[in-house]
């Protein structure tokens, strides 16, 4: 189990997710203390998804709780977590084709109203994601893979949060891509903003990773820091599941 290390920023209690009859989590607690990047591992099926879905208020919790930054967030909307510190990049990085660069990476700025701290903020992500500064204007559906990436990361930090969500950012990226996009997820780490990464991609992700998780049928299987996982032999049980995340 994790050692005490003081409150988590992030914890889900026992948390359980059912859809009708289904069970899509069953009983998982996980914490991210600040300034973690923290891994959920699992194959396909293993509720992965789900469980990025239950902290961002997509998901409905059947029973347990959700708590971010102190406080219990399991009945709030979507909107307030956001408002709360909570960012995501979503499966597919799902930016808006048809506009620019910079009009996704603002979006990000949406509920923000200090429109100086706004630019600053623009310019230091600029700094941090160099080739964006050359894409800014260019729409963002021309850009490859990796550049809708950075693309997606710089919109979840232009709200200033807390903590990122990333659902399997290695999905759809040529491998010569995987090392660099884990290598930014790295850097905004190491910027002092914690990472929640849902992956199955679990060599790339273990690498970065200060602890992790793993799922199997919505149940948690195992626990424990990046290089213990990377050398368990219960590392590979864990992926023989089968079906959709």
């Amino acid at each position: 189990m994790e050692s005490n290390r003081g409150e988590a920023l992030l914890q889900l209690d026992r948390v359980t997710v059912q859809y009708g009859r289904f069970v899509a989590l069953r009983d998982v607690s996980y914490n991210i203390f600040p300034g973690q990047m923290v891994s959920l591992l699992g194959g396909n099926a293993s509720g992965k998804s789900t469980s990025i879905k239950s902290v961002f208020g997509v998901a409905k919790v059947t029973s347990g709780d959700v708590y971010f930054n102190g406080e219990k967030i399991t009945g709030w909307t979507t909107e307030r977590r956001v408002r709360a510190g909570l960012a995501i990049v979503p499966e597919g990085r799902r930016l808006f084709r048809r506009m620019s660069v910079e009009e996704n990476i603002l979006i990000g700025a949406v509920n923000r109203k200090d429109s100086h701290a706004v630019k600053s903020d623009l310019d230091n992500l600029y700094d941090m994601f160099p080739r964006l500064v050359e894409r800014r204007h260019q729409l963002a559906g021309t850009l490859s893979g990796g550049e809708q990436q950075m693309g997606a990361l710089a919109r979840a930090m232009m709200s200033k949060p807390k903590l990122v969500l990333m659902d399997e950012p290695s999905m759809g990226l040529a491998p010569s891509m995987v090392k660099k996009s884990f290598a930014l997820i790295e850097q905004v780490r190491d910027a002092g903003t914690s990472v929640f990464v849902v992956e199955q991609n679990a060599n790339a992700a273990l690498r970065i990773a200060d602890y992790a998780y793993v799922l199997r049928a919505g149940e948690l299987v195992l626990e424990g820091t990046a290089a213990e996982i990377a050398e368990s032999s219960e590392m590979k049980e864990a992926y023989l599941g089968k079906g959709d995340s």
